[in-house]
């Protein structure tokens, strides 16, 4: 930890937060049954920021001074279209950054630089299905969820970065099998629930976080170079729950 860090000057952290929106209800119109739509818009301002980056290059822990904004719009919908069907879909549109950052304690500060990790716009949609048979209950789901591009945070500066890493689409598709066909042989037994699933449905390659190094973790020729964790490849699950 960088030992010329004033523990007792750093401030709480100010948050001044405001929020509009509305909700809408519609329960029956055309194609529409108990369809929902909520949109909010919300703006938050932060001051007194004390974030912590760890420069590997020399072992050091060292905090940034920061002010920032995050603001932006959320948007849910819901449909039931009948008993068997459920649709959903959010959208978030979001705009964060610093109004100003001082690097590791000092230096020069920048004003306007876009908050690291967090991406302007997400995504995700998805639709329900269920269906009752001789005491079994399917309920099929997909969902497709989606991040767009966001921006780096560099390792040697101790700072947000004008890179970007591209976004990324991931797709999971799951069934669920609810019964209580067992319950006259189990005691106090409600009922059983097979679960299994594909997550990654497409094999989607995708890296959720990147960063730029200061040259630590592979030696000092790496430094100015972006490491990455990539995503999980497609993956399958299988789980069995009781409730008594």
């Amino acid at each position: 930890m960088d030992g010329n860090i004033d523990l007792n000057s750093l401030k709480p952290v100010k948050s001044t937060d405001y929020e509009v929106g509305a909700k809408f209800l519609v329960h029956n119109w055309m194609l529409l049954h108990n369809f929902t739509f909520n949109v909010n818009y919300y703006h938050d301002s932060l001051a007194n920021e004390t974030i912590a980056t760890f420069l590997s290059n020399i072992s050091q822990t060292k905090f940034a001074a920061a002010d920032a904004v995050v603001n932006g719009v959320n948007i849910a919908m819901a449909d039931n279209p009948s008993w068997n069907w459920h649709l959903f879909a959010n959208l978030a549109l979001n705009h964060s950054y610093y109004t100003s950052y001082t690097p590791q304690g000092g230096g020069t500060t920048l004003y306007g630089a876009n908050v690291s990790y967090s991406p302007y716009l997400t995504m995700s949609a998805g639709i329900d299905y269920r269906y009752y048979y001789h005491g079994f209950l399917f309920s099929p789901q997909f969902v497709d969820q989606y991040t767009s591009s966001e921006y780096l945070f560099n390792n040697g500066t101790g700072a947000p970065s004008h890179q970007k890493q591209p976004g990324y689409n991931v797709s999971n598709l799951s069934l669920g099998i609810k019964t209580t066909r067992l319950n006259p042989y189990i005691p106090t037994l409600k009922d059983v629930k097979l679960s299994v699933g594909i997550y990654n449905l497409f094999d989607a390659r995708y890296n959720p976080i990147e960063y730029i190094t200061s040259g630590g973790y592979f030696g000092g020729n790496s430094a100015g170079a972006i490491l990455a964790d990539p995503g999980a490849p497609r993956q399958y699950f299988m789980t069995v729950s009781a409730k008594f």
